[in-house]
């Protein structure tokens, strides 16, 4: 998604919360459990919103007990500035994960030297000589390789999904291809694609989708071929996923909150490998309103962020 103007923050809102590396010093002195990782990914929407405050998404951090901040879409002019008491790691903090282009992906350390930086993976494709990028950050945290992503999709592609899907679902693919190459533990973030554990609301999704590109995409019926299409983009990097081991990191509360605004519908996801972590929680943050008004960025973000604790097996 991109966004074309910035406002300043003056408004606040109140949070509903429902439940190759260089060698550092790494440091985890005021973390009083060492085997426990707590961890949130948020699509911060370029910080556009009216809504968005560091000291806002800094509470909601500190009172879940964030270890890592993994952020998409953290570029333009507010590009890795800190938020309070959580900065951007040190290494990436002048290079960007995304040029500072709105699908820059970044991630965000409570305790300096805790997350050692490990490479930033851009995607690198070309559509009809057209550069698509999209990025994802790997890091290390207690010995946890974790990968945060931001795969390819939205409102801009879909304007062409029908008529070249063949072209763009590999394109979509590659980046989750890339980072499950490098074995990461986690791999969270923006995933453009619904998904679901509770296969009513899956349905419930997808039937968001064919209806969305129907009268807003086609603007004509659509035909099973578009229908069936429309499902493998949402379905395919949640089976590349399972084909290689990794477990939805279901949240406690994912029959009654989503993560995207403008569809309606979950798009936001943690993924991990059960042999190296236990799952203790994970819930989806609701901080999207029933007033906010994308058009007029009267919003903090449209998205929700999604958290997950883990404890780390030895």
């Amino acid at each position: 998604m991109f966004i074309t103007k910035k406002t300043k923050n003056k408004n606040k809102r109140k949070i509903n919360n429902t439940h190759a590396t260089k060698k550092h010093n790494i440091n985890y002195n005021n973390n009083n459990n060492n085997n426990t990782l707590a961890i949130l990914s948020f699509n911060i929407y370029s910080r556009g919103c009216k809504d968005f405050s560091n000291t806002l998404v800094d509470k909601m951090l500190n009172d879940n007990n964030i270890d890592i901040l993994c952020t998409q879409e953290d570029g333009e002019n507010n590009a890795y500035k800190p938020i309070r008491k959580y900065n951007i790691l040190p290494v990436i903090k002048n290079k960007y994960c995304g040029n500072k282009q709105p699908e820059t992906v970044g991630v965000y350390e409570k305790i300096p030297n805790s997350v050692v930086f490990d490479n930033c993976i851009n995607s690198n494709q070309v559509y009809k000589d057209k550069q698509i990028n999209r990025y994802s950050i790997i890091c290390n945290y207690k010995n946890i390789k974790i990968a945060n992503l931001h795969l390819e999709g939205g409102r801009y592609t879909d304007q062409i999904l029908l008529t070249d899907f063949d072209t763009l679902l590999p394109i979509k693919l590659s980046l989750l291809e890339l980072i499950i190459k490098q074995q990461p533990d986690i791999i969270l973030g923006d995933f453009n694609s619904v998904y679901c554990s509770n296969k009513i609301l899956l349905n419930k999704f997808l039937e968001g989708q064919y209806t969305y590109f129907e009268n807003a995409v086609k603007q004509s019926k659509l035909t099973q071929k578009d229908k069936s299409n429309i499902k493998k983009w949402n379905m395919a990097p949640f089976i590349l996923l399972k084909k290689y081991g990794y477990t939805y990191a279901k949240p406690q509360n994912e029959n009654t909150v989503i993560t995207n605004g403008r569809g309606n519908s979950i798009i936001d996801f943690i993924f991990y490998k059960k042999n190296k972590l236990i799952l203790n929680e994970t819930n989806i943050i609701n901080i999207i309103s029933k007033n906010d008004s994308y058009k007029d960025y009267k919003c903090i973000s449209d998205h929700n962020p999604i958290y997950s604790k883990f404890t780390i097996k030895q």
